[in-house]
């Protein structure tokens, strides 16, 4: 309640989509008012008439999609009968409406300051009214429903349509912002910003809920503010307690206690949520659950832990840490194959997951060779390809590698297993070194 009527100057702008005329007649693009006298003897809080809050409106500004069921007609209409005396000054245009095709409408309503008001409207960039009416300000307005779509006159129809935005401005646009705003046209969202579907008001409980859509993995905060010139809308405070709200696809609804507040502003920001640690081993805690194996006849290599020490290679772990796994300490041996298995990772709860490790290589890159697969934990089968570690890279510092979890081994539970094998040829190289595993959510 008093949206509009807490305005001096005010600018009603959108655009909407009508995409037939089932609606019916007298449709409207927006309404604010009431039916009856009193202002909130007037407000509705449902579908239809559901609390006796009167069936016709007394006290308005609205501007229709259509005269009657001519939708190629249009109204806008000021109605001030709430105390009696103010009149009704109405302004018709006939401007074609194709169904199915977005229109721009912008009404701006100002003050003369004399007790008359002036009233612009343009569609599509085209100006078809501009009248002045006195007896009439919309501080006069008992603006207790506030609709789009909907009409103050119950028996009117319902818009048939979409509207993509809607602003309310606090002033009243010139004819160039006007042109300026229909060239710029509807704001893309922009980062953050998140796409409010409905807002609706409980009488019952004086509760209002907002609803907007919701994508999977992403966190939300109702963000709110009385001044919207004091920040950016994404700086407002944060409503309340409504903060980090996980995702409920395809839509989120929020329920809050009604604000005392004249005017208050909503903003719902959008950002992704952090992803969810599945596992994480900096390996400075030991290697509880870490096997390895060795699948050849010599021995000559094995993976090893703590502090790596070859002919050239690291001399630490990733951030100069104390433990790593190594190929064998110091160099590794010919005729090696060797694996290092991580423990038991649930991977369960998730749709996508995504591996991070530190390596270090530093092998005959012709004729060594590496690579990392997924094993299911209870009988140790392959689960999805394998992926290769280049070992023609020689590396000068731990790197990071990357490697989504391959989709065979989502909802199971997994061992990651790193393979190392090395020919015949004696070389004086560390090998590979592993450190800093993270098993993330990558939703």
């Amino acid at each position: 309640n008093g949206l509009i009527s807490s305005l001096t100057d005010a600018t009603f702008e959108g655009w909407v989509t009508v995409d037939s005329s089932n609606g019916g007649g007298w449709t409207r693009l927006f309404d604010f008012g009431s039916t009856m006298p009193g202002g909130l003897n007037g407000e509705i809080t449902g579908p239809g008439n559901t609390n006796g809050g009167g069936t016709q409106g007394l006290d308005y500004i609205m501007l229709s999609a259509s005269r009657g069921g001519n939708y190629d007609q249009q109204r806008i209409e000021i109605r001030n009968e709430d105390p009696a005396g103010g009149g009704v000054n109405t302004f018709d245009s006939d401007v074609v409406t194709v169904f199915g095709e977005q229109i721009h409408f912008a009404v701006t309503v100002r003050d003369l300051g004399d007790g008359t008001t002036e009233i612009n409207y343009w569609r599509d960039g085209t100006q078809q009214t501009s009248n002045a009416i006195a007896q009439t300000t919309l501080s006069e307005i008992n603006d207790v429903n506030n609709w789009l779509g909907r009409s103050t006159w119950i028996n009117d129809g319902t818009l048939d349509g979409t509207f993509e935005e809607f602003r309310i401005y606090d002033k009243t646009l010139t004819p160039e912002e006007v042109a300026e705003s229909l060239a710029q046209g509807p704001d893309l969202p922009d980062e953050g910003n998140v796409r409010i579907t409905d807002v609706h008001y409980d009488k019952a409980t004086d509760n209002l809920s907002i609803s907007w859509e919701s994508e999977a993995g992403m966190l939300y905060n109702l963000r709110s503010e009385l001044d919207p010139g004091s920040a950016t809308p994404l700086d407002w405070p944060i409503h309340g307690d409504n903060t980090e709200m996980a995702a409920t696809p395809p839509e989120n609804t929020l329920t809050i206690p009604l604000p005392a507040d004249l005017t208050r502003l909503f903003v719902i920001e959008g950002f992704e949520a952090p992803p969810v640690i599945l596992f994480n081993d900096d390996l400075e805690s030991g290697v509880q659950g870490w096997t390895t194996l060795v699948n050849d006849a010599v021995g000559n290599t094995l993976w090893e832990f703590g502090t790596p020490g070859g002919s050239t290679g690291p001399l630490s772990g990733a951030d100069n840490s104390a433990n790593a796994w190594s190929t064998n300490l110091g160099d590794y041996g010919p005729d090696s194959s060797i694996a290092l298995r991580s423990p038991a990772i649930d991977l369960s709860t998730v749709t996508r997951a995504e591996l991070t490790f530190e390596v270090f290589r530093d092998a005959d890159g012709f004729g060594d060779s590496a690579f990392l697969r997924f094993l299911r934990a209870s009988d140790f089968v392959q689960l999805g390809g394998e992926t290769p570690l280049d070992l023609s890279v020689f590396d000068i510092d731990f790197s990071t590698i990357r490697i989504a979890v391959v989709p065979e081994a989502i909802g199971e539970n997994v061992i990651i297993e790193w393979n190392f094998i090395s020919d015949s040829t004696p070389d004086a190289f560390s090998g590979l070194t592993i450190d800093n595993i993270n098993v993330a959510d990558s939703n």
